[in-house]
């Protein structure tokens, strides 16, 4: 059910602990920091499809504490995908642009556990 459905169903200190949770979860998130950029792959996607990887290296800016995540080991930063960056002087630039392998779209959908 959606929230919105519900919210004003709620009492003021239910809505303020909820903003409160998201304000604490949004704050986590915008600590941390990483070593590297790009778009974030499957490891085994781009491995398979001779590509280098980057392995994600992270750390909480405020703590300096690195993040311990057991999924970061399946994944890894690839290449930058935006329109952007294939736009203008860069359309002239000789690379690899596709098409990318269905097996490797297949696998992107299947659950990490």
């Amino acid at each position: 059910m959606p929230l919105g459905n519900l919210w004003f169903q709620w009492p003021k200190e239910s809505q303020l602990n909820l903003v409160s949770e998201l304000v604490e979860f949004e704050t986590k998130l915008a600590s941390i920091s990483f070593k590297n950029h790009g778009c974030i792959y499957y490891k085994a996607d781009l491995e398979d499809n001779g590509m280098h990887t980057q392995d994600i290296d992270a750390i909480f800016s405020a703590s300096g504490e690195r993040l311990d995540c057991s999924i970061l080991s399946k994944l890894a930063f690839g290449p930058l995908t935006q329109a952007r960056l294939w736009e203008g002087e860069r359309a002239q630039m000789t690379l690899d642009r596709g098409p990318c392998e269905l097996s490797g779209l297949l696998r992107l959908g299947t659950k990490l556990t």
